[in-house]
């Protein structure tokens, strides 16, 4: 017996431990990953949050209202937002560092995330083990999980409340249900205090948590109505209330949020009167009887908190569900169907999960799962299930199909499904077993096969053949992010205010230091309503004059509110038309010529001077344009008068001509007269970016395989298309110093420098070209240039270094 515990024991740590390094492995082989400079390594909320945290370890205070991460009003940080998840890294980090880790903190945060999160692995073994009594189903349970992509997917790359508490709340459900199967008050009362404190943390921890625990009612209802336990399920779910109880009136964010009055604590507040009524009736009352008693007084609590003014978090999230329903889960072709809260919600995480996305992420348990479900409602149906695993069960089925509507709650999922295949074992015969045993060992070696191989795994190539294009836009990729941030440290001020879409936003605030409009916690109302006034700012039909100019009134009045020194356009305004497209969010499906949206796209120079202000084309890249709000004309003046201002200014600023890419922004023709921009032009102009995008990539497929003249021809097609390019010239040049051409390669360097003067990435090509010139000095001098505009570059500091020089 003892030598069976060290063997469980030695396989959970093993498992642990190869789950963790595999996940650092991954996240320090991602393209943002610089081991020496933390710029770039994360985005949209995972930027955010890692601003915090960084903070924290620097030993920095968070502001208690966050002015530069939501202007102009301000972010109440303890009151909006959990940070208990930035708080523990950022205090460990700090703990270490005073013991002497010597590791730059963005590094320990990428151990501290992925070790954190394989906390889930013995939680799946402990829920398991009080779930179903068996060793060897709870250790098949827990490598089952550590294999499935969907447990460890989304914490590559990202900085996630939910890495932290998923482990919190899935450790507090084992602990709950060994509560369960205790005998003595004591034991009862330290598992149960486990389980509520781990959901305690996990609620000051992540929004979500609440949701999670809402989820739970059902289960706790079911418990209520079969368990014999009587006095275990009491005791157990009076001290978990009891400490979230307390939470909700110390957590800022619990107490502001009201969650002392929520859904799940109404529900427990009523579960718990019924038990004890029930334990008064001294056995009089039958289980059932006390679970519609409990039932009948959370209906009841939950009418009269209503009443009183509701428990209003998440109704934005219950009204999308109940729209995805209403829709079969496909966005109706008008938008106008849906309100703006479901349109915003209902985005690519909220999406129902796609069959390439099942085939990936899940593989062949995917089979297990439904095989398990069948088997799982057979036992219920047939009586042979404990109150435990009748609850498992259903709660198994309620996230699948939650998950069927919402890919987001795919990690939920993860975690009951490998809860729930051993109701394929119970249910089976003796040589129905043996048989399940070799084909699950056999799944679980070609899934960790697949994990090892990663993108070039077999079940990838399968996956793809079932993809369809996007109709979306992607997202910025790092290049572009890189090239904007570069920009704004070198010719925007600290204090300079930016509007932007809200992933880019934290993006800036964090590594930009700018203070921003929009983040990207749609949690809060405010944010949204924000969002809602950029998205009426930029696609209003506004007021043009006799040479259609525009004259964009509302973005530039929800700018003057914001108090925005600088507005952040990109290509997905105006080139997704799509239902996940921020045109089909404000209820369009028509781009309008005279929209803001449209004049900054194609025709910059047809934004007119209004309220005082106008806007100026200050930057572009392949995706971002930035436009300088300032003071321009004075205010009150009619719109003949605003036109012949832009008459005599000539309309946008002569230098805004002279930035790069102009051919990105200037393939689609809008002939004169037309209402709405034609969206075949729209998707001309997006294959044309992707033509781009792919000439790029096999010049760099030919550059390295030594195939220079395969990578000439892509570039000079490339250079035709868009002659300005910044990876055209850094591998023109490239090709040209293999080639012994240094001196041509410089010139090519200093041509794109002269245009793209902040642009870090060409400095560096230029002092690499310098040094295998044979000129240490000269490049030297370009390295240190490259860390001016900077500061992080790690590659330029090492060359440095090299060179015997110190920055």
């Amino acid at each position: 017996m003892k030598a069976a515990s060290t063997g469980v024991l030695a396989l959970l740590i093993l498992t642990f431990a190869i789950t963790s390094f595999a996940k650092i492995r991954s996240f320090e082989g991602s393209a943002a990953f610089d081991p020496a400079n933390d710029e770039m390594l994360f985005w949209t909320e995972s930027a955010f949050h890692y601003r915090y945290a960084k903070m924290i370890a620097e030993g920095k205070s968070i502001p208690a209202v966050d002015y530069r991460a939501q202007m102009p009003e301000g972010l109440p940080v303890m009151e909006q937002i959990t940070v208990c998840m930035e708080w523990c890294a950022g205090k460990l980090y700090r703990v270490l560092a005073g013991l002497g880790l010597t590791v730059p903190f963005h590094r320990f945060l990428i151990w501290f995330i992925c070790i954190f999160s394989s906390l889930s692995i013995p939680a799946v073994y402990l829920a398991a083990r009080a779930l179903w009594g068996s060793v060897v189903l709870s250790c098949g349970a827990m490598l089952a999980y550590a294999l499935v992509p969907l447990s460890f997917a989304r914490v590559i790359g990202h900085y996630g409340r939910e890495d932290f508490a998923l482990p919190l709340l899935f450790l507090g459900f084992a602990f709950f249900l060994r509560a369960l199967r205790m005998e003595r008050a004591r034991s009862i009362a330290v598992a149960a205090g486990v389980a509520g404190l781990f959901g305690a943390v996990a609620l000051a921890g992540w929004h979500l948590s609440r949701f999670w625990f809402l989820m739970l009612s059902p289960f706790l209802f079911i418990l209520m109505a079969f368990t014999p336990r009587r006095e275990a399920l009491f005791r157990a779910l009076l001290v978990v209330t009891g400490l979230f109880a307390l939470a909700s009136w110390i957590v800022p964010v619990l107490v502001e949020k009201r969650f002392f009055f929520s859904g799940p604590m109404l529900a427990s507040y009523a579960m718990l009167g019924a038990l004890w009524f029930e334990r008064r009736g001294a056995g009089r009352m039958r289980p059932l009887a006390t679970a519609g008693v409990a039932f009948a007084g959370a209906a009841g609590l939950f009418a009269i908190v209503n009443l009183l003014g509701g428990y209003p978090e998440y109704s934005h999230v219950y009204g999308l569900i109940r729209y995805k329903l209403q829709f079969l889960g496909q966005k109706p072709a008008d938008p106008a169907l849906l309100p703006f809260d479901a349109r915003i919600l209902w985005s690519p995480p909220f999406n129902t999960p796609s069959i390439p996305f099942l085939i990936a992420q899940v593989g062949p348990f995917l089979l297990w799962g439904i095989g398990a479900w069948i088997a799982g409602a057979i036992l219920v149906l047939k009586r042979r299930a404990t109150p435990e695993q009748i609850g498992v069960f259903v709660l198994y089925t309620m996230f699948v199909a939650l998950f069927v509507l919402i890919q987001r709650v795919s990690s939920f999922v993860a975690f009951f499904l490998v809860l729930a295949i051993p109701f394929l074992f119970v249910s089976a015969s003796r040589g129905m077993k043996k048989a399940l045993f070799f084909a699950f060992a056999l799944s679980l070696i070609w899934q960790g096969a697949q994990d090892l191989l990663g993108p070039r795994a077999p079940i990838y190539s399968v996956a793809r053949l079932f993809a369809t294009e996007p109709a979306y836009v992607d997202p910025p990729n790092v290049g572009n992010n890189r090239r904007l941030l570069e920009w704004i440290r070198m010719s925007t001020e600290r204090d300079d205010v930016f509007l932007t879409w809200y992933p880019t936003g934290p993006m800036i605030l964090t590594y930009g230091q700018r203070p921003i409009v929009l983040h990207s916690k749609f949690e809060s109302s405010v944010i949204r309503d924000k969002y809602r006034g950029l998205l009426e700012g930029l696609y209003e039909e506004e007021g043009v004059d006799g040479k259609g100019r525009v004259f964009p009134e509302t973005l530039a009045q929800f700018c003057i509110d914001t108090q925005t020194d600088y507005f952040v356009h990109q290509i997905s305004y105006t080139l997704d038309l799509s239902s996940d497209s921020e045109l089909y969010r404000i209820g369009k499906r028509e781009l309008p010529v005279a929209s803001a949206a449209a004049a900054m796209h194609w025709r910059e120079e047809a934004l007119l001077p209004v309220l005082g202000h106008r806007f100026t084309l200050v930057y572009q890249d392949s995706y971002y344009r930035v436009f300088r709000f300032e003071a321009g004309a004075e205010d009150g003046i009619t719109d003949a008068e605003r036109a012949a201002l832009a008459d005599s200014a000539g309309g946008a600023e002569p230098s805004s001509r002279a930035v790069p890419y102009e051919a990105v922004w200037e393939s689609v023709t809008i002939p004169g007269g037309a209402r709405v921009v034609d969206a075949r032009e729209i998707r001309d102009s997006r294959a044309y970016l992707d033509r781009q995008i792919s000439l790029i990539r096999a010049a760099e497929g030919a550059f390295m395989a030594g195939d220079h003249g395969g990578a000439m021809q892509a570039l000079s097609e490339l250079d035709r298309m868009c002659p300005d390019s910044e990876a055209s010239a850094i591998l023109r040049a490239r090709v040209r110093r293999s080639r012994g051409e240094t001196e041509r390669a410089l010139a090519i360097l200093d041509e794109a420098i002269a245009l793209r003067p902040w642009l870090s990435s060409l400095r560096f090509e230029k002092a690499e070209t310098l040094l295998s010139l044979g000129k240490p000095v000269r490049a030297a001098r370009a390295y240190a240039e490259v860390i001016d505009r900077s500061p992080g570059h790690s590659a330029a500091r090492a060359r440095l270094a090299e060179l015997g020089e110190k920055r």
